[in-house]
């Protein structure tokens, strides 16, 4: 989104985020507190210091906002959905799209750090599933089920000459037809 002559970037604030003025925030809304509320900022120290003693005594590891945990080879990762570096491209103009094919390429590669055979697919099954869909809309609107692991052992293969009554392999009108029924 091209920030221009009488636009505005939706995206300028996005770097400034940060956690505790989000709980102050919270704080003050929910609980009808001042705007500039001294009782809010230390209810949010104390919570965020007994947070951290709680993680240190327990050696768990919150993860930051903005990130997801995957499991991968029986190990877990923490996977950023979008980092701080290009949270502030977006503020400065970079597309949308261009951003996501970035951070999807990070994210693959610290998953294939793990796992060698991970590949986009597998992914997108956590990050972005509407990628998995093969076409949108009309009759031949199906998700490419044959191809993707998780839906092979839930159907028969496509061409099996088996009616298999799921919706993966229906047209877009028998899917919403069958949630009528």
């Amino acid at each position: 989104m091209d920030a221009g002559k009488g636009k505005q970037n939706r995206f300028s604030a996005l770097p400034a985020r940060d956690l505790k003025p989000v709980q102050v925030s919270y704080l003050i809304d929910h609980f009808e507190l001042a705007p500039q509320s001294v009782v809010a900022e230390a209810v949010v120290e104390k919570t965020n210091q007994a947070l951290k003693a709680h993680e240190e005594e327990a050696s768990s590891e919150r993860l930051q906002p903005g990130e997801l945990l995957l499991e991968i080879e029986n190990q877990l990762l923490p996977v950023p959905i979008l980092t701080p570096y290009w949270a502030k491209k977006l503020a400065g103009g970079f597309k949308v799209a261009a951003v996501r094919r970035h951070l999807e390429f990070e994210q693959l590669q610290s998953c294939q750090g793990l796992d060698p055979d991970f590949d986009l697919e597998k992914l997108w099954h956590f990050t972005d599933q509407k990628e998995l869909v093969g076409k949108r809309g009309g009759k031949d609107f199906a998700l490419r089920a044959s191809e993707h692991q998780y839906f092979r052992a839930r159907s028969p293969p496509l061409g099996s000459g088996q009616s298999t009554g799921s919706h993966f392999t229906a047209g877009y009108r028998g899917f919403k037809r069958r949630l009528r029924d």
